[in-house]
């Protein structure tokens, strides 16, 4: 699966450090979050519907500060 990633400054601006990734059938799915809690609630609601979720940290993934 191909990373869905917002642009740099577009995140730094909303405040999103992390974002959960799924497909649903053939199609891309993803949550952008403000912390690593909220992505970790969103990934648990995910399984439960029986899809696997990845988490990315936007911090390291498009290098934020």
């Amino acid at each position: 699966m191909e990373h869905i990633l917002p642009a740099r400054e577009f995140a730094q601006t909303k405040g999103w450090t992390h974002q959960v990734q799924w497909m649903e059938g053939k199609l891309p799915c993803f949550v952008r979050c403000k912390s690593a809690a909220h992505a970790d609630s969103v990934a648990r609601d995910v399984k439960r519907r029986g899809v696997d979720p990845i988490i990315i940290d936007l911090r390291d993934a498009l290098q934020l500060h």
